[in-house]
């Protein structure tokens, strides 16, 4: 039986150090190439999700949270690890508006790179990869969770992940295609362990026609299962990520995801425990011990996800570990304050009325509701009050 490899990475952002380093002839660039082309060669189709325009504008859109963008020439650098498709479906994509997508496609194209999950079109963006490999094709469909990189009719970005829309594509996608591989941007930050509510809905992606689906954005590597036959990853943590200031620690984590498609649809997958940026070395691919180490951490963080109260247990620590700067970023009117009060131990104090927090609830719960409440921010942050 004739396989189809595939090789999945997590984020690669080449910010902060990367831009010098991926810039510049070293020898420990040169050891970085060798580990991944090694990799590489095995696979028939290398994707990678690139977590930031290649652009040199300078115009931002108007978002919270950070913006983020490389430089074009970084296209080489995917070319020449092997990698054969850029996935671009993610929450920073868009940093730079549509000028931003339009460059870091015409940089990949340099270097016969093909894109999927973000165009400055929006029906491209939507539109699903297809590979011919091995006389059987393959689907790529690429979808991002809906922040303010994503798509919509009339304007470019993202590729917009909701449960609806994956169930669509992935139909679609079955019958035009052998084998369909789901990836998708979202889940929680910093965290190992996925929501019960996205476990929940990637299972049911995997009835839909899925043959395997991987995510990231977590920025950690979360748990695996197969369910239904399915293999589905919950987070790759990063593949090549730096950021403003120095990283350590579970930042430096991540994994490369080997699948193997089986002419019935059936996929096997083999994890590459990986460490990257980190203060000690550049990038490695764990062996030996260190491998065996993180395969149990890893082994534990997955067995969760098949212990329904466990799940609900590491649920029930986020939502206590984040309750304070969540409310404290709804009540308080500026980022500055929130980080005073923060400083002084006072944040848990910062929470709205009962009754407010029942409206915020009730906003936030209702699909029709929240609809309504999306709308309304995005109507504002278009067209503010001022501009009306």
């Amino acid at each position: 039986m004739n396989n189809i490899n595939v090789l999945v990475s997590g984020d690669f952002c080449p910010v902060g150090r990367l831009r010098a380093f991926l810039a510049e002839d070293s020898a420990a660039r040169r050891e970085v190439v060798a580990a991944l082309t090694s990799l590489a060669q095995a696979a028939d189709l290398f994707v990678v999700n690139l977590e930031c325009p290649l652009t040199t504008a300078s115009a931002p859109i108007e978002k919270c949270g950070s913006l983020v963008k490389g430089n074009p020439a970084v296209a080489g650098f995917l070319a020449e690890i092997g990698v054969n498709l850029v996935a671009l479906a993610n929450n920073h994509i868009r940093d730079y508006g549509d000028d931003g997508i339009r460059e870091t496609q015409d940089a990949c194209a340099r270097f016969q790179l093909p894109t999927v999950g973000a165009a400055a079109d929006y029906s491209e963006a939507v539109r699903t990869h297809y590979r011919q490999i091995q006389g059987r094709t393959l689907a790529v469909v690429n979808m991002a969770e809906k922040e303010f990189s994503c798509a919509e009719p009339g304007a470019g970005g993202a590729n917009p992940f909701d449960v609806i829309a994956a169930t669509e594509s992935l139909r679609e996608a079955r019958r035009r295609a052998d084998h369909v591989l789901l990836i998708v941007h979202g889940g929680l930050e910093n965290t190992h362990y996925p929501s019960p509510g996205s476990v929940r809905a990637l299972r049911f992606l995997a009835g839909q026609g899925a043959t395997a689906i991987v995510r990231h954005h977590a920025h950690r590597v979360q748990g695996h299962e197969v369910w239904n036959g399915v293999p589905i990853f919950y987070g790759a943590g990063h593949f090549l990520f730096d950021w403003h200031t120095p990283i350590h620690g579970e930042d430096c984590e991540g994994i490369l995801i080997g699948l193997s498609i089986g002419e019935d649809d059936r996929c096997s997958f083999e994890i590459h425990p990986l460490v990257q940026c980190a203060p000690e070395r550049w990038f490695g691919i764990l062996k030996g011990e260190e491998k065996a180490r993180y395969m149990a951490k890893c082994g534990e963080w997955s067995d969760a996800i098949s212990n329904p109260e466990r799940l609900e247990e590491t649920w029930r620590d986020l939502i206590a570990a984040h309750a304070d700067d969540y409310f404290g970023s709804l009540t308080l009117p500026h980022l500055a304050l929130v980080r005073i009060v923060r400083k002084l131990g006072l944040l848990r104090f910062a929470r709205p009325w009962r009754w407010r927090r029942r409206i915020l609830e009730a906003y936030v719960r209702c699909e029709a509701h929240r609809e309504l409440l999306q709308g309304i921010l995005e109507q504002d942050r278009r067209h503010p009050p001022g501009d009306r």
